[in-house]
């Protein structure tokens, strides 16, 4: 329904405006539109983030005080005042009776989802990290592992040498596909190397190998995929 607008007729008598009653009525009609529609159907923000210093939330545009190095952005602000602060979202039937559990965004940076998170089609199911590097289970079996930065060598000078990584978490029957990537060396750029490979034993620990020219410690990354159920 458009907005009913009272006519007010001609001043200062107000002849040929709304009686008293029609008035009522367009007022009536008003507020029932507002009653029985969404709140809010859409919101748009122009004005450069300006916030309250009291307590609350507050939706700005292009604030370029978060921290975000954004542009042309929303910006959602929680003044915390003398509370805990962060972020909670829900869903709750339609009569309020219930609830979904809430993902929540803390002061201090932390995001928690309690059940998932959908990535193209693909539900995280549990991800961590350890001193043995970071992992993620998908709830299709998919498992990854990854280290950025193992230690190799000191590697013998034309020498074929070995360095040694257990996952963070293990492997379904041991088995995965594992790269190993050359990361940096500690001491010069100018080596060449070759035969570099990382293969996940029967015992669960991955064994590199490569072969370099100079004689000192390199940097290995490793990223390993396969199975947890």
């Amino acid at each position: 329904m458009a907005r009913q607008n009272i006519e007010l007729g001609t001043a200062p008598s107000g002849v040929g405006g709304d009686t008293p009653r029609s008035a009522n009525i367009k007022i009536n009609a008003n507020f029932s539109e507002l009653y029985n529609a969404p709140a809010i159907n859409s919101l748009r923000v122009l004005a450069g983030a300006t916030y309250g210093s009291g307590q609350g939330g507050y939706i700005g545009w292009n604030d370029a005080g978060d921290g975000s190095g954004f542009s042309g952005h929303m910006a959602f602000t929680c003044n915390r005042g003398g509370g805990s602060g962060g972020f909670s979202f829900r869903s709750v039937l339609s009569d309020n009776s219930a609830g979904g559990p809430p993902m929540t965004y803390s002061y201090g940076g932390v995001l928690n989802v309690p059940v998932g998170i959908q990535l193209a089609g693909r539900n995280i199911v549990e991800s961590g990290s350890n001193v043995n590097g970071s992992y993620v289970r998908f709830a299709d079996g998919t498992q990854e592992c990854w280290l950025r930065n193992l230690g190799f060598g000191p590697a013998g000078a034309g020498a074929t040498a070995s360095a040694f990584w257990t996952p963070p978490i293990a492997f379904l029957g041991n088995t995965a596909t594992v790269m190993a990537t050359l990361q940096f060396a500690e001491t010069t750029d100018a080596f060449t190397c070759s035969r570099l490979s990382a293969n996940l034993g029967s015992n669960g620990a991955v064994t590199v190998t490569a072969n370099f020219s100079v004689n000192q410690v390199y940097r290995i990354g490793l990223h390993a995929v396969g199975r947890w159920y």
